[in-house]
């Protein structure tokens, strides 16, 4: 692809493309099927395709890959940077299965559409088993710079994005562990992007111990939509994550009657750059309520307990309204968690040790025993909310462990 000062990319100045050079392009390529026990170890690819472009995304000006393999079973990925690849990072699809794959301690970051593309693309298959863990997604948001065009920003860009395509294959074993998402720019800014981790049409998934600090996404950090398709019910867990938003919600969740979903022990915190009071958004219709929403914690520099920062079914509450008439978050509260130095480019959602949140969560050891840096929790007893059970401790959540061409950031393995 482009190198990093090219000028002859695409550009919308004069209302069409004026350079179709290296307008796709697959750094490895696994789309035979079949493809079982892959590794894919210690790679750097970087620059691939269509990545440097200035047109607003309408499914042809961004193009790209790094990765793709169909029908993975025992699929690895690991130590590996992708970067400047301009459609997909990774591309995992069943073709009919998908199972046993593991994406662990790799670094996404810069110029990438979608970051982790989890998809279908033949009928009558299974996904059970798929773990993306240790992993830091970031900066996504410097795709080629100002767009241009009637598409302007529209990216529909998502850092992982886990989509049925309409097919009822079923999702099983699915997790996203670990992972940090996050600009370490000051300003994040643009437009499209549904979220940080985005489920459509009924993937189901368990999101634990993740970091979402400061990224751009305009439906929520972790955004769910669109009515199910799959065979099984969608089951989501959003358990003792970390967010620090100032972009969009936490959470966006669209209508769906067969969706079943739980949410505990995170920490929902907007940063100074968000001048509205939505913490979390709940766009659901009554009806299609979690299940479970307790044991939470909200905080914004700008308001206080009594104001509005849950949105419901697009209705406003306070958070003791929500105790109080929905029977949510009786465990929940509203205090400052004492994040350590969450703003860019440290982008630290570990706690101070005098933080309220230790020792204030339910707990969840049936469910994962270890915190984002990969300390114990404990087998008994309460669990601290948020990513980190041990203050103090804050390990990278991955990323190969080389000086960084690209970033002044020294990026160390995520441990074990």
């Amino acid at each position: 692809g482009y190198s990093d000062t090219a000028t002859n990319i695409l550009s919308a100045a004069a209302g069409t493309y004026t350079n179709t050079v290296y307008t796709s392009g697959t750094a490895i390529d696994c789309t035979a099927g079949n493809n079982t026990n892959l590794t894919f170890a210690n790679l750097l690819i970087d620059r691939i395709g269509q990545w440097r472009n200035t047109i607003g995304w309408d499914g042809n000006s961004v193009s790209g890959v790094a990765i793709t393999a169909w029908g993975p079973s025992g699929l690895t990925v690991t130590n590996c940077e992708i970067t400047k690849v301009g459609l997909t990072g990774l591309g995992i699809y069943a073709y009919p299965n998908l199972l046993n794959c593991l994406v662990t301690d790799c670094y996404f970051h810069d110029n990438i559409r979608w970051s982790i593309d989890v998809s279908i693309n033949q009928s009558g298959g299974i996904i059970d088993g798929l773990t993306i863990t240790k992993t830091r997604l970031l900066n996504l948001n410097a795709f080629g710079g100002d767009f241009q065009g009637s598409n302007g920003d529209g990216l529909h860009q998502n850092y992982i994005f886990l989509r049925t395509v309409g097919e009822t294959t079923p999702w099983t074993n699915v997790f996203i562990t670990r992972c940090l998402f996050g600009d370490t720019n000051a300003h994040p800014a643009g437009g499209g992007g549904t979220g940080a981790i985005f489920l459509s049409q009924g993937p189901s998934a368990n999101i634990y111990n993740n970091v979402f600090a400061h990224n751009w996404s305009a439906c929520g950090a972790i955004a769910i939509g669109y009515v199910s398709t799959t065979a099984n019910a969608q089951v989501v867990r959003i358990f003792n994550n970390a967010f620090y938003h100032d972009s969009s919600p936490c959470l966006g969740i669209a209508q769906d009657t067969n969706r079943q979903m739980y949410v505990m022990n995170n920490i929902f915190a907007a940063t100074p750059l968000l001048t509205n009071n939505i913490q979390v958004d709940l766009n659901i219709d009554p009806g299609c309520y979690p299940l479970v929403l307790d044991y939470d914690v909200f905080y914004s520099p700008y308001f206080s307990v009594g104001t509005r920062q849950v949105y419901i079914g697009h209705a406003p509450f306070t958070l003791a309204s929500l105790q109080t008439n929905m029977n949510f978050e009786t465990h929940g509260f509203w205090a400052n968690p004492l994040l350590n130095n969450p703003a860019p480019p440290a982008l630290d959602c570990n706690i101070a040790t005098n933080s309220p949140v230790i020792g204030m969560g339910t707990n969840l050891s049936a469910y994962f025993t270890t915190d984002y840096a990969g300390n114990p929790r404990p087998a008994t007893g309460k669990w601290t909310i948020g990513a980190f059970e041990v203050p103090g401790t804050n390990q990278p959540a991955g990323g190969p462990s080389v000086q960084l061409r690209s970033s002044s950031l020294t990026i160390t393995n995520g441990g074990s």
